[in-house]
């Protein structure tokens, strides 16, 4: 399974930025391929163009699955990503089951 990770990238605190790793980590694991926004962060594009990239990362039909990490719904960009997921039927997942 290709698995992408979702949460909290521009302005995000150290641990928000640690914690794609963790998740990414996780996923690897368990023998799937996480599939990690966050690693774009490095490229220094802008918004639109992260938003842009995601949007055909989520659209391509390549992804079973996303994950939402632990602050999600404070991050627009994350936000945008679910809608995206939920509107091509991709199984949504949370990190914390509360959110």
């Amino acid at each position: 399974m290709r698995i992408y990770i979702s949460g909290p990238i521009t302005n995000a605190t150290n641990e928000q930025k640690t914690n794609f790793y963790h998740v990414e980590r996780k996923i690897d694991k368990l023998r799937h391929i996480a599939v990690n926004p966050h690693l774009m962060a490095l490229w220094a594009f802008s918004w639109d163009t992260y938003m842009a990239i995601a949007h055909t990362i989520l659209n391509s039909g390549d992804i079973d699955a996303v994950v939402m990490l632990k602050g999600w719904k404070q991050s627009r960009g994350a936000c945008i990503e679910k809608v995206w997921a939920d509107a091509r039927g991709i199984p949504v997942y949370y990190q914390d089951p509360t959110e």
